[in-house]
């Protein structure tokens, strides 16, 4: 039996919320500085603290996740600005229950169920069909290339499905 092993990187797509995010924290920090010099000193203070809130959330905005998957494990990485890694997940893969398609037939039971937690671990772009995996009561979303979904099959032929 061959072993299974796979490293894919995902960056993820800008959302709108993060570039109202950034766009709230500059216009905070320009207001503030402004208020500071036409109106009250103290306003100084917040443009601080606003530009703490740069310091910090900016490189927060700028994802990737890695995949790494060894035999039986698949661990998923978190990366910010290509400079800070956060473990994302663990998985023992012989508790996968299904992985499929996200819009395969064979996924209309989970995605109907409400009550299960969704992780995305995808781009967000809206032209790859990402495949979902079903795991301990869990629905992860992932970007799979080909040779590693046609891997797992091999190694799971009763869990993987590509239609």
């Amino acid at each position: 039996m061959s072993d299974l092993y796979s490293e894919i990187l995902v960056s993820r797509l800008p959302q709108p919320i993060d570039v109202l995010k950034r766009t709230g924290l500059i216009a905070g920090v320009i207001v503030s500085l402004a208020g500071s010099v036409m109106i009250t000193p103290v306003l100084f203070l917040a443009a601080i603290a606003f530009g703490v809130g740069i310091w910090y959330f900016f490189p927060r905005f700028n994802v990737e996740y890695e995949y790494l998957i060894v035999n039986k494990d698949m661990d998923i990485d978190i990366i910010y600005s290509r400079k800070k890694r956060k473990k994302g997940a663990e998985f023992n893969l012989n508790d996968m229950d299904i992985l499929a398609p996200l819009k395969s037939h064979r996924m209309d039971y989970y995605n109907g169920n409400t009550q299960m937690k969704i992780c995305d671990f995808t781009s967000g772009r809206n032209d790859i069909t990402p495949y979902a995996m079903v795991i301990k009561g869990e629905k992860v979303l992932l970007e799979l290339d080909q040779e590693t979904v046609e891997n797992m099959r091999r190694t799971y032929p009763n869990k993987v499905f590509l239609d």
